[in-house]
């Protein structure tokens, strides 16, 4: 993101963003390119920090924080979690980052407001967020294939706040 995309989408001046930047990349923990007329500044995941910095900014702003926030405003929804690749990576477990968000929904929440939802957090995290719809009945008994893999899998509960 160039310093001055950064210092619009903050609401602070560019030189107070060149400078905190610049900062950030003495600390080791960004890195400053210039490019044409623009600075760009990216984060160094190659730091000594970068890596545990990511994983606490993903776990305090990232999918669960934001699927939390959006699905609290779907009405009819029971339970719902983050599944799969995502999933077993907030989980700790090593590979490539996910190139999506599965999220699976319990309940009969209104189609369109699930939707709405969801394309508000991909659009947010930059990433194809999937919902898969699943009765309670359908959850609660046990089920062959895709709901058994699902099960069987990571699963990263969503805390749904129900507004009555």
């Amino acid at each position: 993101m160039s310093a001055s995309q950064l210092a619009d989408s903050l609401g602070v001046n560019r030189a107070t963003v060149q400078r905190e930047a610049q900062r950030l990349e003495l600390a080791g923990l960004v890195n400053r390119e210039r490019v044409g007329r623009q600075l760009v500044i990216s984060a160094n995941f190659d730091s000594l920090y970068g890596r545990e910095l990511q994983s606490l900014l993903v776990k305090a702003f990232g999918p669960k924080t934001l699927l939390e926030r959006e699905l609290s405003d779907v009405p009819a929804i029971e339970e719902a979690f983050i599944f799969g690749s995502w999933a077993e990576r907030m989980l700790g477990t090593s590979g490539p980052p996910p190139n999506d968000v599965d999220v699976l929904v319990v309940g009969n929440p209104d189609r369109r407001l699930l939707v709405r939802a969801t394309t508000s957090v991909s659009e947010e995290i930059e990433r194809d967020v999937n919902p898969t719809v699943v009765t309670p009945r359908a959850w609660a008994e046990p089920a062959p294939g895709f709901l058994e893999i699902v099960k069987g899998g990571p699963l990263i509960p969503l805390e749904i706040i129900k507004h009555e």
